[in-house]
């Protein structure tokens, strides 16, 4: 019995594993989609730089805009004859968004992560979810 149990937990606990990495990759996508929408364009290259990468723990995404001058853009800043250029928000308006969407982009993510309502394939995308012979 404590075999079975054990068992349940590991697999449970790589299936929520991998559900959170889709749920995190689902919103990542769209936030980057939103970030990418509201940006300001001149030429194109602070658009351009929004993408998603690897977080600081495994299955986390971060939404980042790497050009140097994202955050000016994004929260305003002074011009050196002391004017001031307001902010115009791209990533705070995607997170925003992203939050108010979260319900469904965690169904989606999880759908598609654990394939519910598909065929048991003994995987989930790739991910080896182990098992006990």
């Amino acid at each position: 019995m404590k075999f079975q149990m054990k068992w349940a937990g590991d697999v449970v606990e790589k299936i929520a594993n991998v559900a959170a990495g889709g749920i995190a990759n689902r919103a990542a996508n769209f936030m980057v989609k939103r970030a990418k929408y509201h940006c300001p364009v001149r030429d194109g290259y602070l658009s351009g730089s929004i993408g998603k990468m690897e977080g600081g723990r495994p299955g986390s995404k971060m939404v980042v805009a790497t050009k140097h001058y994202a955050a000016p853009v994004e929260f305003g800043h002074t011009m050196p004859n002391g004017g001031f250029v307001p902010p115009q928000p791209f990533l705070r308006l995607a997170l925003e968004e992203t939050i108010a969407r979260w319900p469904d982009l965690a169904r989606q993510g999880w759908v598609e992560a654990t394939n519910v309502g598909g065929t048991y394939t003994g995987s989930a995308h790739g991910a080896d979810l182990g098992g006990h012979d």
